[in-house]
């Protein structure tokens, strides 16, 4: 991520640097509550945290779908 940085600065976009810089900390904060874990995502499409919550979310809106197929 920070190679991306510095690609967004030699470019001049400072809106796609702060996305990246945002990325890059997403999920350093976390907070622990009632044996939970909580934290805030960034929700960008190339942060790898977020892209595998995104994924997991979609996988399971269509798995009942999947699951009245005989052969999916």
């Amino acid at each position: 991520m920070l190679s991306l940085v510095d690609v967004s600065k030699s470019k001049e976009n400072s809106e796609r640097e702060k996305a990246y810089w945002n990325s890059f900390h997403c999920q350093n904060r976390i907070i622990s509550s009632k044996n939970r874990i909580y934290g805030k995502y960034c929700k960008n499409r190339f942060c790898t945290v977020c892209s595998a919550i995104r994924k997991a979310e979609i996988i399971n809106r269509y798995y009942p779908i999947l699951q009245t197929w005989e052969e999916p």
